[in-house]
């Protein structure tokens, strides 16, 4: 199925939704893994990041990947509140709505888990 005026597939933009928490948690943990090697690198010296440096880093990263996820996972919410399968009888919600709900209720959390880390571990000891 198209949307009429535009000729783009009918759910082409709620996988963006389903998709969104996934990518900011891997963005998260790739991101925090680099911040963590510069400033641990023992080759370096001395290091191109300080501790409080990688410290604030990761909890900017995390904040970013955050807004990401709550956002994907409130419009999955009223997405789904507001979507009916008419194919079955109205009874069922859409799908990708659903799942970009429940995807993102649970990356979320991921997220939050390992944004702990950057508070209280210290920085040297997230990236082993």
């Amino acid at each position: 199925m198209t949307e009429p005026a535009t000729g783009a597939p009918r759910h082409a933009h709620a996988w963006v939704f389903v998709l969104g928490a996934p990518l900011a948690w891997a963005l998260q943990l790739v991101l925090g893994w680099l911040v963590s090697a510069a400033a641990c690198c023992t080759r370096l010296s001395p290091p191109s990041l300080s501790a409080t440096g990688a410290r604030n880093a990761e909890l900017g990263i995390t904040a970013a990947a955050l807004l990401v996820a709550i956002t994907c996972t409130v419009t999955g919410a009223r997405r789904r509140r507001g979507s009916i399968d008419t194919r079955h009888g109205g009874e069922l919600p859409d799908f990708l709505a659903s799942i970009s709900w429940l995807l993102g209720l649970i990356i979320t959390l991921a997220i939050l888990w390992a944004g702990v880390a950057a508070l209280v571990l210290p920085v040297c000891e997230r990236g082993r």
